[in-house]
């Protein structure tokens, strides 16, 4: 992933990040992106209303797990995903 980000950084004027795992234990994305951009993740209250409402709609357990997924680095512009968890 850090050397995905470099090399893109060096050979593009603008780069997108999306994706990752998902709300997994092993997803290490975001962290990449903190030690790359010397950044720390913090809660984006927009996303995390909006996963809260997917999931009450959809009568599921809101788990600590999930309430992560609203977790972004602080250096980023997050992009909203109407059509599921993970902000992009």
């Amino acid at each position: 992933i850090m050397d995905s980000i470099k090399n893109s950084l060096n050979n593009s004027d603008i780069t997108i990040l999306t994706g990752g795992l998902g709300p997994t234990n092993d997803d290490i994305t975001k962290n990449c992106l903190n030690d790359y951009f010397e950044g720390k993740l913090i809660p984006h209250e927009e996303t995390l209303k909006h996963i809260k409402k997917i999931f009450s709609k959809r009568n599921l357990d809101f788990t600590t797990k999930n309430k992560n997924q609203a977790l972004v680095p602080d250096t980023c512009k997050v992009l909203h995903n109407k059509f599921g968890t993970a902000p992009e």
